[in-house]
């Protein structure tokens, strides 16, 4: 969701913020990371960066995110997806299973190739960087 704020952009005299609702009284890094990628794509509609983004969270309470920076937390995430869409036959990246897994459409997919090459992933707590170690 977007906020209509006050100010110029290429949409007009007016530009929007982001703003997500979470189902949780604490906001988590992949929530405000969320609030920045969603930032990224409205800085690519309006050509004006937003300044800050807003978590609403359970209880109706609202967090201010600041978006100044956002571009060094998202860069790292992004330049390898970035790669992936230029590339003119991409390999899929690889599997690993997570506590998201669980509302992915993609999930019976992944299971079942994650048996077939016998991934760690499989296993409890195993996470990506463990499972890049023991590669």
């Amino acid at each position: 969701m977007q906020t209509r704020v006050k100010g110029s952009s290429a949409l007009g005299r007016y530009g929007y913020e982001p703003t997500i609702f979470v189902g949780t009284y604490t906001v988590y890094k992949e929530q405000k990371l969320e609030v920045m990628f969603i930032g990224h794509i409205l800085e690519k509609i309006q050509k004006k960066p937003p300044i800050t983004g807003r978590i609403i969270k359970m209880e109706g309470r609202s967090l201010k995110v600041t978006l100044k920076d956002s571009s060094k937390a998202l860069n790292p995430l992004l330049e390898p997806v970035q790669g992936w869409v230029s590339d003119t036959s991409p390999e899929a990246p690889p599997i690993i299973l997570n506590k998201h897994c669980p509302t992915c459409t993609f999930q019976s997919l992944c299971k079942t190739i994650s048996e077939q090459e016998d991934n760690l992933s499989l296993l409890d707590r195993v996470t990506p960087k463990v499972v890049r170690k023991y590669e």
